[in-house]
C-alpha cells in the first residue's frame, strides 16, 4: 500500500531537487501560481515570460497560472449544497479526504470538468472562457464525484499547461507545492498522479509558507557579503529552526501511482476535448 506524504530530512532536500531548472513550482491557493527556472530563455504562449534574474540570478523565470482552483473548489460544494453548508467548508472537505483516504484516494467517477469558471489563464489565455461539467444525469450526483472531478480536472488544466512548457524546454523533473492546499492530500496525490511526476511539499509548523520564503530572500539580500550563489539559499533553508516548541520543517513526497495513469489518461482526453467545446461554444456566442 502506498504511503501518502512519506517525510523525509531536511537535509535530504537536494536528493529530491537535483538542479533548479524544471523545477515546477506552485503556490496553490484561492488561485495557483506556476513557475519553473530555466539557464535558457524558452517561451511558451499563453506563459508570461520568461524573465531573467527574476528569482535566482542567471535563470530564467515562466509565470503560468490557474484563475480558480480553491475558489473553485469552494464553488462546487457551496452549488451543491444550494449555498446552505451545513458545517464549515474545511470540515466538509475534511470529511470528503477522510472518506477518499480509506480508499487511497482512488476514487474513479464518469464527470468530466472544465475548470475555467473565471476564465482560462494558462495556457489558453482567454478570460471570456466558461467553465463546464458533463456527466450528469437525472439521478443526483454524489458530492463526493463532484468534488474528486474537480480537483482531477484543476491537474488536468496543470498538466496541459506542462505539456506547452515541455514544447520549448526539458521535462519537468519535479514539482514543489505549497500554499493553503499544500495541506490537501487529495490535491497532492492526484497531482501527482495525473502529471506523473514526483511531488514535493513541506511544512515549517504553523508558519505561513510564503512570509518563511520571503524572509528567506530578505535575509539573503542582507548578508555583508552577498553572493550569486542560489544554493545560499538552500542552506539557509536547510537549516531553519527556531527555539519555538514544534517548530520545524518537514518534507512530504506524493509518487506517481501507475496504476491510475491509463485512467487519468482517458479522463484527460475528455477533458481536452471538453475544452475545446468550451473555446469553440465561446466563439460562437460572441
Amino acid at each position: 500500500m502506498l504511503v501518502f506524504g512519506n517525510r523525509i530530512a531536511p537535509s535530504n532536500l537536494e536528493t529530491h531537487l537535483p538542479s533548479y531548472e524544471n523545477v515546477f513550482c506552485m503556490i496553490s491557493g484561492t488561485s495557483t501560481c506556476h513557475m519553473v527556472l530555466n539557464k535558457k530563455k524558452c517561451p511558451t504562449p499563453g506563459v508570461w515570460g520568461p524573465y531573467l534574474d527574476a528569482i535566482l540570478p542567471g535563470y530564467y523565470l515562466s509565470e503560468a497560472g490557474t484563475t480558480a482552483t480553491g475558489k473553485l473548489i469552494d464553488h462546487v460544494i457551496q452549488s451543491h449544497y444550494d449555498g446552505k453548508l451545513p458545517s464549515s467548508m474545511s470540515q466538509i472537505i475534511i470529511s470528503l479526504n477522510e472518506q477518499l483516504k480509506s480508499k487511497d484516494f482512488d476514487h474513479r467517477n464518469s464527470l468530466v470538468v472544465n475548470p475555467a469558471f473565471h476564465g482560462n489563464r494558462s495556457p489558453v489565455a482567454n478570460p471570456n472562457l466558461r467553465g463546464a461539467i458533463y456527466g450528469y444525469t437525472l439521478e443526483e450526483t454524489s458530492l463526493l464525484d463532484l468534488y474528486v472531478a474537480t480537483v482531477e480536472a484543476i491537474a488536468y488544466e496543470t498538466r496541459y499547461i506542462i505539456e506547452e512548457i515541455e514544447k520549448s524546454s526539458k521535462p519537468i523533473q519535479k514539482i514543489i507545492v505549497s500554499g493553503g492546499l499544500a495541506k490537501n492530500e487529495l490535491y497532492l496525490q492526484l497531482h501527482s498522479d495525473i502529471l506523473g511526476v514526483e511531488l514535493v511539499t513541506f511544512t515549517a509548523g504553523e508558519a505561513d509558507l510564503m512570509l518563511v520564503g520571503a524572509s528567506i530572500i530578505a535575509l539573503c539580500a542582507t548578508q555583508v557579503a552577498p553572493t550569486d550563489d542560489p544554493s545560499k539559499l538552500m542552506a539557509i533553508l536547510n537549516n531553519l529552526s527556531t527555539d519555538e516548541p514544534g517548530f520545524r520543517t518537514h518534507y512530504r513526497v506524493f509518487k506517481p501511482r501507475q496504476s491510475a495513469t491509463e485512467y487519468h489518461n482517458r479522463k484527460y482526453q475528455c477533458y481536452r476535448r471538453l475544452l475545446d467545446c468550451c473555446i469553440q461554444m465561446e466563439g460562437i456566442l460572441l
